[in-house]
């Protein structure tokens, strides 16, 4: 309002020079779609603000915005067309524009949450896994919402599986990439589910080692005291193994090396259903 005449965006702009500053210092500084409409990108907000984001692209300013309410401007569409490039599966041509509104993204939970939306939609139309890493990537630096941080973690540690198989990399690297990993997204059942399989893959080594050195009491204690209950079972189940195939076979006839077995693989896992059978005749329960 000039005077009690109310001034339309279009007529503000006609006279930009002369009322620069006048309208939009008289507008609620909570107003800011409403201020930004009375600056320079005033045009390109409204085209915004009616749904026509390829009009908006075309006709936003080239010029640096100078003050608060024309970087709000500026931010403001520079997020619609950032979100009408996902909407087109272009997230390559979304980056620029989103990562320039990035500060207004993060202040605002609706847009945040439309963003997502328009990721997770991206997501699915996507088939190489390089791409699958990149966007991720992308998504996680922009908002670092919980979608963004379960999709990140799952392909690094998906790509760190495959460097595994490929024995492209050591256990002992991939286990301090794999907490690095952890830190993005902490209960991420992916990455916590290789985290396992890595470290199981290294005790056994490492029992295997025990064993072949002989060092049978060390490679009870390791086992014994692992958190991984799989090797325990591997490590008793291997006692047993040698014990009834011993009898079977009638290899076996010391009745110490019988108990020492047996006590060795109820030491380790003494409540593992499978095995009370023979702990039972082996009067260990």
């Amino acid at each position: 309002m000039v005077k009690n005449l109310l001034i339309m965006p279009g007529c503000y702009h006609h006279y930009l020079q002369t009322w620069q500053n006048i309208l939009v210092d008289n507008i609620d500084s909570s107003q800011k779609i409403l201020r930004s409409l009375y600056t320079d990108w005033g045009l390109a907000v409204a085209a915004c603000v009616e749904g026509d984001i390829q009009r908006a692209i075309q006709i936003k300013p080239s010029n640096k915005t100078v003050t608060v309410v024309e970087t709000f401007a500026c931010k403001f569409v520079a997020y619609h067309e950032g979100c009408y490039q996902l909407q087109q599966y272009k997230w390559r041509e979304a980056i620029l524009p989103l990562n320039q509104a990035k500060s207004e993204i993060q202040a605002s939970l609706n847009w945040q949450q439309e963003i997502d939306k328009l990721c997770t939609l991206q997501r699915q139309n996507i088939s190489n896994f390089t791409e699958h890493l990149e966007f991720a990537q992308f998504w996680y630096d922009l908002l670092a919402s919980q979608l963004a941080r379960s999709y990140l973690a799952e392909y690094k540690a998906e790509q760190l599986r495959e460097k595994l198989a490929n024995e492209t990399i050591s256990s002992e690297k991939a286990l301090r990439e794999l907490q690095e990993i952890k830190k993005i997204d902490e209960y991420n059942p992916v990455v916590t589910d290789l985290i396992e399989r890595v470290e199981v893959t290294q005790e056994l080594k490492e029992i295997d080692r025990l064993l072949r050195n002989g060092q049978y009491e060390t490679m009870v204690k390791r086992a014994r005291l692992t958190h991984h209950e799989r090797v325990r079972f591997i490590v008793a189940n291997f006692f047993l193994e040698i014990l009834i195939d011993g009898l079977k076979n009638g290899n076996l006839h010391d009745p110490k090396l019988i108990m020492q077995l047996g006590s060795w693989a109820y030491e380790i896992c003494p409540n593992e259903p499978e095995f009370q059978a023979i702990y039972q005749s082996l009067r260990l329960r």
